[in-house]
């Protein structure tokens, strides 16, 4: 069945003229018109009410029948042609936590569209523990947490580890290391790491009862609040060198400092088979990137 045909009877029924059809898809009424009725003969029924002096174009029965038929055609065509181009790369779902998503894994991903790398991305950001329930479902091909949870369905490794540094505005502390110790919990921009090690070490140091000066569950949020107030906050290296690039904060190392933040890459025992070399060459940059990181070679 022709699709150019049943575009023609769709714009009909949609304008209820065929002067505006043909106006609409920048054709001649007579072609309009043509194509209407090879569509007419192949089903072999009239679709458009040709009564005199009848100002519309109206659908017959038969046409009002046929109307849902050509737009789910039209549709089966839509996917087929977005079909064709998605499918020219082998593509890969990526799951990743904010932080990191957003202030690492960044440059990994336009590393991969500027160099033209032949896959296609697909990215997600959720929690450490939906993370695991996606990889679970098989709804994400593969992910970076920062939590290990245990699941016989996911194999789960420590891809690299990073210091935690506290960021202020600059002139706020003086150069150099800081203990914690000195440090205002009061003023204290506190981030939700979501991890026990980090609490632990927190509770150890401040008091639970004393408020911080606000808490945030998302570092991009609090970037926005540490420009415009004097306080601190304690971030992974990661951000911490985001921070200084980017917004000209101040980075300071910590005396006693938190546990390091562990990322960990997360696949699947049981993987999709659909486009298992699109994982090859998103690892294989992955290598790459990492390998490239001067804070990562040093923790080796």
């Amino acid at each position: 069945m022709n699709l150019n045909n049943i575009e023609c009877f769709l714009a009909i029924a949609d304008l209820q003229s065929i002067s505006r059809a043909a106006e609409k898809l920048y054709l001649s009424q007579s072609t309009v018109s043509h194509r209407l009725k090879l569509l007419e003969r192949e089903l072999d029924c009239e679709l458009i009410d040709r009564a005199q002096g009848q100002r519309s174009s109206l659908l017959t029965p038969k046409g009002e029948a046929f109307l849902p038929l050509a737009r789910r055609w039209l549709t089966l065509n839509q996917d087929t042609q977005t079909f064709k181009k998605t499918s020219l790369f082998p593509s890969i779902t990526v799951g990743c936590v904010d932080s990191l998503s957003v202030f690492f894994f960044d440059e990994l991903y336009s590393r991969i569209l500027e160099r033209e790398i032949p896959i296609k991305l697909h990215l997600k950001t959720h929690s450490s523990p939906e993370l695991y329930k996606r990889m679970e479902n098989n709804t994400i091909d593969m992910a970076f947490s920062v939590e290990h949870i245990r699941s016989k369905d996911i194999v789960t490794e420590p891809l690299f580890k990073e210091d935690l540094l506290l960021v202020c505005q600059p002139g706020y502390l003086p150069k150099g290391p800081v203990h914690p110790s000195v440090l205002n919990p009061s003023e204290e921009l506190l981030i939700d790491w979501g991890t026990n090690e980090f609490q632990l070490w927190h509770d150890h140091w401040w008091s639970p009862n004393v408020a911080p000066f606000l808490e945030v569950n998302a570092p991009s949020f609090a970037i926005h609040f540490i420009q415009s107030k004097p306080c601190w906050m304690v971030v992974p290296i990661s951000i911490a060198n985001r921070c200084q690039d980017c917004y000209h904060l101040e980075v300071h190392p910590l005396l006693d400092p938190p546990p390091q933040r562990i990322c960990y890459k997360l696949t699947s025992r049981h993987p999709r088979s659909s486009h298992p070399e699109a994982a090859r060459i998103f690892t294989s940059c992955l290598d790459e990137f990492l390998a490239e990181v001067p804070w990562i070679s040093d923790s080796d």
